[in-house]
C-alpha cells in the first residue's frame, strides 16, 4: 500500500519511550503530492481505493480520529502509477489516547450524518464514520467535477450553503434520491462506483430503522426484546472488519483473504 513506508515512520515516533503529545510538530519529507481533484477516470478510483486500504490499515493499528476530504486525499506518480496517499495527520489521534469532548472538526459536505445531527458530541468516531466520508468524497467528486475541473455551478452546491443540521436533512434527502441524478460527461465510471457504495449505506439505514421500529413493538407489547438490543447495538457499532467487508465490493477493492 502506498503510504506504508510513512506509516511506519510515524508508529515508530508514537513508541513508548516518546512522549505523546497531540498536534506536536513534525517534519515528514515525502514526494510533492497533488490534489486527488485532479485526477478522473479509473485513475481516480485507483487512487480513492488505495487511500481506503491504507486507511483501513491505520485504524486497526490505532491511528484513528482523521478528518476525510478531497482536500486531505492527495496522490503522485511514480513510473507512470497513480500513487493515492492520506494527507493531514494533524487530528490524528491513538485508540488509547484520552479523546477530547469537544465537537469534532470536519468539513460538513464530507461528514458522515451521524455526526452532522450532534456535532460529533454524542456520537463514538468509529471507523464505519470515516469509511461513509470517503464515500461522500466520492460522491462529491463523481458529481461536482468533469475531468478534473470543478463545475460552476454544480450540482450539489447547495451543500455548501447549510448549517450541520441542514445538511444532515439534505444528504437524507440525498441518499433517498441519488439514482435520479446524472453526473458530468465522463464521470460514468465514478459515478457507478460511488451509487454502489451510497446503496450500501442507504441499506445499513433502513436496517437500522427497521430495527428501532422492531424495538418499539417489542416495549409496546411488553416482548423480550434483549435479542433485538443485541442487534441494534451490533448494527450501531459493528466492527471495522465487518464495515470493511460489506463495502469493499461496492468500492471495487481488491482484498486479500
Amino acid at each position: 500500500m502506498s503510504n506504508l513506508p510513512i506509516v511506519k515512520i510515524v508508529l515508530e515516533l508514537q513508541s513508548e519511550d516518546r512522549p505523546r503529545v497531540r498536534n506536536a510538530p513534525m517534519v515528514l519529507v515525502t514526494t510533492k503530492l497533488l490534489p486527488i481533484t485532479d485526477l478522473h477516470g479509473e485513475a481516480l478510483l485507483v487512487a480513492c481505493r488505495q487511500c481506503v486500504l491504507c486507511h483501513y490499515e491505520l485504524w486497526n493499528a490505532g491511528m484513528q480520529d482523521w478528518e476525510i476530504s478531497c482536500e486531505n486525499l492527495m496522490y503522485y506518480e511514480r513510473d507512470g502509477k497513480i500513487i493515492g496517499v492520506l494527507h493531514d495527520f494533524d487530528l490524528l489521534t491513538f485508540k488509547n489516547w484520552t479523546r477530547c469532548p469537544l465537537p469534532r472538526p470536519g468539513t460538513l459536505h464530507f461528514m458522515p450524518i451521524d455526526l452532522l445531527g450532534t456535532g460529533g458530541c454524542r456520537v463514538p468516531h468509529m471507523y464505519q464514520h470515516d469509511l461513509e466520508s470517503f464515500i461522500w468524497v466520492l460522491t462529491w467528486i463523481s458529481l461536482q467535477f468533469s475531468g478534473g475541473v470543478r463545475q460552476n455551478p454544480g450540482l450539489l452546491d447547495h451543500w455548501l450553503k447549510a448549517d450541520p443540521m441542514i445538511c444532515e436533512a439534505r444528504k437524507v434527502r440525498f441518499l433517498c434520491s441519488f439514482s435520479t441524478y446524472t453526473p458530468p460527461s465522463g464521470n460514468d465510471g465514478i459515478w457507478h462506483v460511488a451509487k454502489n457504495s451510497l446503496h450500501v449505506l442507504l441499506r445499513r439505514f433502513r436496517q437500522l430503522d427497521q430495527l428501532m421500529g422492531d424495538l418499539n413493538d417489542a416495549f409496546e407489547n411488553q416482548q423480550d426484546a434483549t435479542s433485538l438490543r443485541a442487534k441494534l447495538v451490533e448494527h450501531r457499532a459493528p466492527a471495522p472488519a465487518t464495515v470493511f467487508a460489506e463495502f469493499a465490493g461496492a468500492l471495487g477493492l481488491q482484498v486479500e483473504q
